[in-house]
């Protein structure tokens, strides 16, 4: 048994690639059967690689890379300690110290919802509105952070 590769792509570049695609469905009076046949590879081809773009699965979490930013939790401190991100940026908190627990608290006139306890794991909030965010770790005196969101 033959074996071959699975999806569509495959199935494009076939027809593309087939001297005989008419037997594929394509009347020769199509726009498509009109064209030379390496113009028609080629147009195909483009079309597949268009179809490829498109179909291509957005990033999950991962995204925020772009559009966001981290902060460590580890040793008793928030690094960086101050952050400044544009509005609707996510920033993720890792938690990075597997013998002491932390959490992260907002507090100041702007706030967000505040992190469980942890020692390990992340915690991810989306600012959405503009102004500056304090926050501290209710567990450990002095370990405090800022993000700025412009």
């Amino acid at each position: 048994m033959e074996s071959r590769p699975k999806g569509r792509l495959f199935v494009i570049l076939a027809v593309a690639s087939d001297p005989d695609v008419n037997r594929m469905g394509a009347t020769a009076d199509s726009p498509v059967m009109r064209l030379p046949a390496r113009r028609r590879l080629l147009a195909l081809a483009g079309a597949a690689a268009l179809l490829a773009v498109v179909a291509a699965p957005v990033a999950g979490p991962s995204a925020s890379a772009a559009t966001g930013k981290s902060v460590v939790v580890r040793n008793i401190k928030f690094n960086p300690g101050s952050l400044t991100i544009a509005r609707g940026s996510t920033v993720t908190w890792r938690f990075d110290d597997e013998t002491t627990k932390h959490n992260v608290i907002s507090r100041g006139a702007k706030r967000f919802k505040s992190s469980p306890v942890k020692g390990s794991g992340t915690y991810s909030v989306r600012f959405t509105r503009r102004g500056i965010y304090r926050y501290v770790c209710s567990l450990h005196i002095g370990m405090k952070g800022t993000i700025t969101v412009r």
